[in-house]
């Protein structure tokens, strides 16, 4: 591939949204469903590819070979903490993986978002694609939300494994240090927690 016949772009029409749109949906439901990283549903992330053009926020690019679309990335605030950027969208088409597209991707929406004061990206991944993010420079993270009457000091005391504690989200919302997606670290907060929801988020500081 000659570095020339690769061109990132920026997706600000509706036309490119469409076309973007059936990319990504096609490359998911290519998928199964035990490796898919879901993070929006196809409605929600439509929603906030129009929103961004809406908005002009320059938070989604794809990147085109030889006048054909061949991988995009969709980015939008994270609810409640607006200097996060989640990215519901990082798709490179199966023949062209591992040959830096995912990497010039990124790197354009770095460029266009560093300026605007962002400080952290977050995806949601899976086991099957933990290992491409964290070579995106991602760092996976487990959070833990434990059901009240629950509180910190009971995730923390279910931590069998004595996970690295990194913060405290809220009163019930703990996020911990973890060398990559494994569901066995779970276990110990299954066991001694009655209800927990578990997330595994890959972040990047921009």
């Amino acid at each position: 591939m000659r570095a020339n016949q690769l061109k990132i772009k920026p997706i600000h029409s509706i036309n490119e949204v469409r076309q973007c749109f059936a990319f990504f949906k096609r490359i998911l439901l290519n998928i199964s469903q035990n490796e898919i990283a879901h993070f929006t549903s196809f409605h929600e992330t439509h929603e906030i590819m129009v929103e961004n053009i809406s908005k002009k926020t320059k938070l989604q690019f794809f990147a085109e070979l030889n006048g054909e679309i061949v991988g995009c990335i969709i980015a939008h605030p994270q609810e409640g903490f607006p200097k996060n950027l989640m990215l519901p969208v990082l798709a490179v088409d199966e023949a062209h993986r591992k040959t830096g597209i995912a990497k010039q991707l990124m790197a354009a929406l770095v460029q266009s978002v560093k300026p605007k004061g962002f400080k952290t990206f977050k995806i949601l991944c899976t086991h099957t694609f933990s290992n491409a993010i964290i070579k995106l420079g991602f760092t996976p993270f487990l959070y833990i939300e434990a059901t009240p009457p629950q509180t910190i000091d009971d995730i923390l005391r279910a931590n069998t494994l004595s996970l690295p504690f990194v913060e405290s989200q809220n009163n019930t919302v703990v996020k911990f240090a973890i060398k990559n997606y494994d569901e066995a670290v779970l276990r110990p907060f299954v066991r001694r927690l009655k209800n927990i929801e578990a997330t595994f988020i890959f972040e990047k500081k921009i």
